[in-house]
């Protein structure tokens, strides 16, 4: 009789031990927190860019280490695997559209690797001969379905705003509903050209009269039975320009193909009055952001004063659209153009207009005025740090001062020579893209999506000693690119897609209610009011207090992604994305 014992010890040798999934599931599993949560948290932009990024990188590492050491998979098929899936990998980024950029490292691996997660748990009582073809494919086709993608960007939470890739992208569809717009304008009689002046209650520059976002009286009692009544809707070239409005004329900034332009339209109708044009077109080297211009025109003393994305500062009659003068700020500021182009609106007073260079180069201008007549010179500071944000003109101390956020810090600048008067650190080691408030005679609200937040901050001026102090700040408020807005006793802003309000004069946070993703506002002050436009095109009109915010009325505006600032003339909105523009009167 044999001893069955030596068969049982060689049948316990001889059988594998099962496949090691639960590494995979757990990277599967943190893969996919690094691309939501940093969000929902509502960390700073480039603590989530980082988490993204690293993450990512870190992820597909991990991932590889996985399948070489720790998943058990007989050796063959390890290096099988890791072979096919660098092919695959490489395949993809070879192949896809130019639009992706690094889309399918940030969120196509993860994804990935989530996929290849669930096809291992729900075939654990195949064999391995089979279940590894199964892993192979899941894999390979959650890899190569990107080949089908293309984007419009970025939504302002790094997601990609994607479409089929035999489809046209945003600028390319914008511009074709403009062309077909245009055809049928063609046998309409032209708006004649007059003389243009400011009125009471126009919006004459970015963010309005005093660059604050704040709307005069409207002349209506808004409540929750305020209706919005569409005027007029059409297509509009592809930027992140806002609006103007002065003495019923709409102004604002487009890129049509090769040209830019500075467009002219009837503020009742959408008619084209005129339209400058000139070569030059910004393109973000990351197909994040899209193309065209980011900043919003300034009328001023008959004339209408741009930036384009490339830094083509133009001067053009408000009338007629006819050239005045023109600069190149990136050669006068010694700066290349910044990697989300020139943003900066210009800030004009007297016979001066203000504009912000920035830059990292050692003679690059943070700030520079010129000659708003003749575009000459007339000083110009050098300063070293990335801006997107704008000029902002004010009186502080009894001076007249140019406040300018800059890299880290917004600065002081004296506006009759540039020399600086104050300085302090107003932001981490993101972008900085927000506009400095004037809240009193003597205090400054500056707000960051980085480091200490929003902060109000006191200016002192004792002989020729100027002292700029924090007197509170918020972290609770941290704003990306939307500028906040003061009404009544509060602060109010959008934090990661959540309205927020602080108190204004300790900065103590009353409430976070609503998402509007990264979109913008503007307050009504008379009314207890603000009117935000969503980053999807929605509008809202919101009553605020202390206490909480009551929503009045909300419908669609646009479609597109909208980060471009609303404006409100009268009882008239006037709203617009990279690929639409309309106008709401409220009634």
């Amino acid at each position: 009789m044999t001893n069955p014992t030596p068969n049982h010890a060689q049948t316990s040798t001889d059988t594998p031990k099962p496949i090691r999934i639960w590494p995979q599931v757990l990277l599967a599993a943190t893969g996919l927190g690094c691309m939501v949560l940093p969000t929902w948290i509502g960390m700073a932009d480039s603590v989530r860019f980082i988490t993204l990024a690293i993450g990512a990188a870190l992820h597909l590492l991990l991932l590889a280490m996985w399948m070489l050491f720790g998943s058990r998979a007989p050796w063959i098929d390890r290096v099988l695997f890791l072979i096919l899936g660098i092919i695959g990998l490489v395949f993809v980024f070879t192949m896809q559209d130019k639009s992706l950029g690094i889309t399918v490292l940030l969120f196509g691996t993860p994804i990935a690797a989530v996929c290849l997660a669930i096809a291992l748990l729900g075939t654990q009582r195949m064999l391995w001969s089979t279940r590894k073809w199964i892993a192979y494919a899941v894999w390979l086709v959650a890899m190569s379905l990107w080949l089908l993608a293309g984007t419009n960007g970025m939504m302002a939470s790094f997601a990609p705003e994607l479409r089929w890739r035999w489809q046209p992208n945003s600028e390319q569809r914008a511009l074709l509903n403009r062309n077909l717009a245009m055809r049928n304008e063609i046998n309409k009689p032209k708006i004649p050209v007059r003389s243009v002046s400011l009125k009471e209650g126009d919006w004459p520059r970015f963010r309005g009269t005093d660059s604050n976002g704040k709307a005069v009286d409207i002349g209506l009692e808004l409540s929750d039975k305020t209706k919005a009544k569409l005027l007029w809707k059409q297509p509009v070239g592809f930027a992140w320009s806002s609006m103007i409005v002065v003495d019923e004329l709409l102004f604002t900034q487009e890129q049509r193909g090769p040209m830019e332009a500075v467009v002219c339209l009837d503020a009742a109708t959408g008619a084209e009055v005129w339209a400058t044009t000139y070569e030059a077109r910004y393109e973000d080297a990351t197909h994040a952001s899209g193309t065209g211009p980011r900043s919003t025109p300034t009328f001023y003393n008959g004339k209408i004063y741009s930036v384009g994305g490339t830094g083509i500062v133009t001067c053009l009659s408000a009338d007629d659209g006819k050239l005045i003068w023109k600069r190149n700020l990136s050669e006068d500021c010694s700066t290349p153009v910044a990697a989300w182009g020139f943003s900066t609106s210009p800030s004009l007073q007297g016979d001066n207009c203000f504009l912000l260079g920035g830059g990292d180069t050692g003679n690059s201008k943070d700030c520079i005025c010129y000659d708003a007549n003749t575009g000459d010179i007339l000083w110009s500071a050098e300063g070293k740090g990335v801006t997107y944000s704008s000029p902002q003109l004010v009186e502080l101390c009894n001076e007249q001062q140019v406040v300018v956020s800059v890299g880290p810090d917004t600065i002081g600048r004296s506006a009759a020579d540039g020399k600086e008067r104050w300085r302090i650190k107003s932001g981490g080691i993101g972008n900085t893209m927000l506009q400095p408030i004037q809240f009193s005679k003597d205090q400054m609200l500056i707000a960051s999506g980085e480091g200490d937040g929003t902060c109000l901050v006191d200016i002192k001026h004792t002989g020729e000693t100027w002292q700029a102090t924090k007197k509170w700040c918020s972290t609770r408020l941290r704003p990306d690119f939307n500028d906040v807005v003061v009404v009544d006793s509060m602060v109010l802003g959008l934090t990661k897609g959540l309205l927020t309000c602080l108190d204004s004069a300790t900065g103590e946070l009353h409430w976070k209610k609503f998402r509007f993703g990264s979109g913008q506002l503007i307050a009504l002050p008379t009314q207890n009011c603000v009117l935000v436009l969503s980053e999807a095109g929605e509008l809202s009109l919101i009553r605020v207090s202390p206490k909480e915010p009551t929503l009045l009325t909300t419908w669609p505006g646009i479609q597109g992604k909208t980060w471009n600032h609303p404006v409100l003339v009268k009882n008239r909105i006037y709203c617009r994305s990279a690929e639409e523009m309309a106008c709401y009167g409220l009634e």
